[in-house]
């Protein structure tokens, strides 16, 4: 049974507002406990619809991730690609590739030591 105000709002049963919501009837009781309007009229719980929908509005939904900030972009995309000249000219072999002691050297394939 709705029950309409004189101010044009309408009490609607605690069950229709959770459903409205769709919340629970505890969770609305735990909504009137915190402030959200409504009350008993003749033993049965009342919400007053609009007034308890901008009450939830105001007080219930929050953004729980907000958007990542912009990072700046980074200069190296500003940078022009560098020259052959200036990464080297990659001839020279790794260090590793003769062992850590030997620089310089040309490469040789390996062979199995003759018995």
């Amino acid at each position: 049974m709705h029950i309409p105000l004189p101010n044009g709002d309408v009490l609607i049963p605690r069950g229709e507002f959770a459903a409205l919501l769709d919340v629970t009837v505890r969770t609305v009781q735990g909504y009137e406990k915190q402030g959200c309007p409504g009350g008993l009229v003749g033993g049965v719980a009342y919400n007053p619809q609009n007034e308890g929908l901008n009450w939830v509005a105001a007080h219930k939904i929050k953004r729980r991730n907000p958007p990542a900030v912009a990072r700046a972009k980074s200069s190296t995309q500003a940078r022009p690609p560098r020259t052959p000249e200036a990464r080297g000219s990659g001839s020279q072999p790794r260090a590793s590739q003769f062992g850590p002691d030997v620089k310089n050297r040309e490469h040789r394939a390996y062979t199995t030591p003759l018995s």
